[in-house]
């Protein structure tokens, strides 16, 4: 095997290795159904997602989760308010 080949084996092994099980991305989708049922709890309206690497799988193992919130009672109320009210569900 030339040195081409062993770095190429070594990446494949290396992201097998760092890539997130079935179970650890269950999880996560744990996580992000709990707290979009508390936000939705406190504010109806709201519609919260997942993206990015969340979506795609491809986040380190203490990766964090990006989300986003949309809500038209959130938007008539000061963000300070809203983000403290948030803080408090979660």
């Amino acid at each position: 095997m030339n040195a081409a080949e062993a770095l190429h084996n070594e990446l494949i092994a290396f992201a097998d290795w760092i890539s997130p099980t079935e179970r650890e991305h269950e999880c996560r989708r744990l996580v992000v159904q709990l707290i979009r049922r508390a936000i939705v709890r406190e504010w109806p309206d709201a519609h919260l997602e997942a993206f990015g690497s969340q979506n795609t799988q491809l986040y380190m193992p203490s990766g964090d989760l990006d989300l986003v919130v949309v809500s038209q009672a959130m938007e008539s109320q000061r963000k300070e308010n809203v983000l403290r009210k948030m803080a408090a569900v979660l």
